[in-house]
């Protein structure tokens, strides 16, 4: 294979990070028509629920190592990687709890429309 000169690479780099995200805005679109079907919604809602479940778990791990007596005796590097799992584990709780928020309302108001729109009927 030739070797590709700094200038090309970076032409391509340019080009896969344009069709990445024209590949991701094509995703989230159909994600957004997806969640028009309350089964979706509800899926999206369980996948994120084990998310949090797992989360939570790491999380009180991790500060049950940190708390540990040994811990004190840690190099640096190995600190920082557990205050890093820490961060992490929290981050993506958060998120989770979030977006597990966000679709509950999100089924609410879709659950409401068709109620509404069968009492119309």
């Amino acid at each position: 294979m030739a070797k590709m000169t700094l200038k090309k690479r970076a032409s391509r780099n340019k080009e896969i990070a344009f069709e990445m995200e024209k590949h991701a805005a094509a995703e989230r679109e159909a994600t957004k028509s997806q969640l028009d079907n309350p089964l979706v919604v509800i899926q999206h809602i369980n996948h994120y629920r084990a998310q949090q479940v797992a989360a939570q778990s790491r999380k009180t791990r991790q500060e049950e190592l940190m708390q540990r007596p040994a811990s004190k005796k840690w190099d640096a590097a190995k600190k920082a990687k557990m205050v890093r799992r820490l961060v992490r584990a929290n981050q993506e709780l958060e998120q989770s709890l979030s977006y597990v928020g966000q679709l509950e309302s999100k089924l609410e108001q879709l659950m409401n429309n068709v109620s509404s729109s069968a009492a119309g009927a």
